[in-house]
């Protein structure tokens, strides 16, 4: 696992902007986060509440995209 994993309480804002690798997790997952003006305010754990997702289950498919990522 990467050093700089994704952590439940950050805003969806800095996650995309951080690590834009992800956005493709979230679009696979149908969360319309990507472009979406609550992204400045709400956490990963709100919006994965919101959109029915299992928190542990959409941290480990993003931290796993991250990690891929940084392997290529």
């Amino acid at each position: 696992m990467n050093a700089f994993a994704i952590s439940p309480q950050q805003a969806m804002s800095e996650i995309l902007g951080r690590w834009p690798e992800t956005i493709p997790v979230f679009i696979r997952y149908r969360m319309e986060c990507v472009g979406c003006y609550l992204s400045t305010f709400d956490t990963l754990e709100e919006a994965a509440v919101a959109h029915h997702i299992p928190l542990d289950t959409l941290v480990e498919a993003l931290n796993q995209e991250i990690d891929a990522q940084n392997r290529a």
